[in-house]
């Protein structure tokens, strides 16, 4: 079977289907005449149909193990084999995955079996993020489309899930994620392999302010931890930092209840099927108040969004942040400086509401909206970004 029927009959490798369906689309029978038109031009029309960036949460999850085997799956990375291991007791050579699929041999001794299943913190990755849709059409679209999405983030124990374009695509990583991502390369719950974290261009993470030390201390903290992750994940270039989080099933429909202080991952099954996506700074619940139009006073601001509160509390220290990588790089570490930005993570479903919102309330009061201080990409001096050969 190609890739591409594994992909489409094959349920997508853990990763939601665009669509109820998981059959590929049928929409190009409405253009019969487009298979007539030349290759090269077909394959342009598809390039140019390649989704915008995605942001991409990935999901965490243990696996349990053999103690001496483990199952061989599809990856881009090298599975070492231990399932012909002849010389264990008992063993067939058949892999031993859980108790459910105990080994007719072992029946008689299942306390051996249960003693050779492991669940030591190794993790998996899933991912709710939509398969995109070209790879689902045809296959000449996926032809097209699987050259920038890959399968990725293979590990040790399990295999790559979720695809992705290391290239464009933004990694997602919730709190959690981040503390496993500093811990030292060598622990067992480290988040993610070197090998698979380099090639990421573009990653999102949330840290948040700690009211229970000073500001300077805060502040420092924070950079050391970027550090750690920056050695990491070594070659990204642009940074998001999530100033909050605004996924609730009230934020979808343009209503303004806040979910910032509860953790990504809590998604209800509505926001499993909404895409998500970064949007400015702001303050959301001030900026609805505004645009509603049901306010007598709706045009009291003129147009102004304010910067949320929480934005200039997530600054880091970037002399701090430049002598770390400097002292990795004399340790044989490298990495690169970054350009920075500040965005809240919503869902695509409620930043159409809210452009839609915006929009209606520009017509009815003639004032155009725009942030009272706008945050540019911070970064040092460009030199300075990428070590010089």
């Amino acid at each position: 079977m190609s890739d591409f029927d594994e992909l489409v009959h094959g349920g997508g490798f853990g990763q939601s289907h665009n669509n109820d369906s998981s059959t590929p689309d049928n929409t190009s029978d409405l253009f019969s005449h487009f298979p007539r038109i030349p290759i090269e031009v077909r394959l342009l029309i598809w390039e140019w149909a390649i989704p915008d960036p995605r942001v991409v949460l990935l999901n965490t999850y243990n696996t349990s193990r053999c103690e001496h085997a483990m199952v061989r799956v599809r990856s881009d990375m090298v599975v070492p084999d231990r399932c012909q291991n002849d010389d264990y007791p008992h063993s067939n050579g058949t892999t031993c995955t859980g108790m459910d699929g105990v080994l007719s041999a072992d029946v008689g001794i299942m306390d051996v079996v249960r003693t050779r299943i492991k669940d030591d913190d190794q993790l998996g990755f899933s991912s709710e993020a939509k398969i995109p849709s070209l790879l689902l059409v045809c296959r000449e679209s996926y032809e097209v489309a699987s050259k920038r999405y890959q399968r990725a983030f293979p590990y040790e124990w399990s295999f790559a899930e979720t695809y992705f374009d290391y290239e464009r695509d933004i990694l997602l990583l919730s709190e959690k994620q981040v503390r496993f991502a500093i811990l030292p390369e060598d622990d067992k719950c480290h988040l993610m392999a070197r090998s698979e974290a380099c090639k990421i261009r573009n990653l999102a993470l949330r840290f948040r302010p700690n009211p229970r030390v000073s500001a300077i201390v805060d502040r420092v903290v924070k950079t050391e931890d970027l550090a750690k992750l920056l050695k990491l994940f070594c070659n990204v270039e642009d940074l998001t930092i999530v100033v909050e989080n605004h996924l609730s099933y009230d934020y979808e429909n343009g209503l303004s209840s806040s979910q910032g202080d509860n953790e990504v991952e809590l998604f209800s099954q509505r926001q499993k099927d909404n895409e998500l996506v970064l949007f400015e700074p702001i303050e959301i619940n001030e900026a609805l108040v505004m645009l509603s139009p049901e306010r007598k006073f709706s045009d009291y601001h003129g147009g102004l969004f304010r910067e949320n509160a929480k934005r200039l509390k997530l600054e880091f220290c970037m002399d701090c942040l430049n002598g770390k990588r400097l002292q990795d790089i004399a340790n044989g570490s490298m990495w690169n400086l970054l350009r920075f930005q500040w965005k809240i993570l919503t869902t695509a479903a409620f930043k159409t509401k809210f452009e839609s919102l915006q929009k209606d309330y520009e017509l009815r009061t003639g004032n155009t909206c725009h942030r009272i201080h706008e945050t540019y990409k911070l970064t040092l001096d460009p030199s300075q970004l990428f070590l010089s050969s």
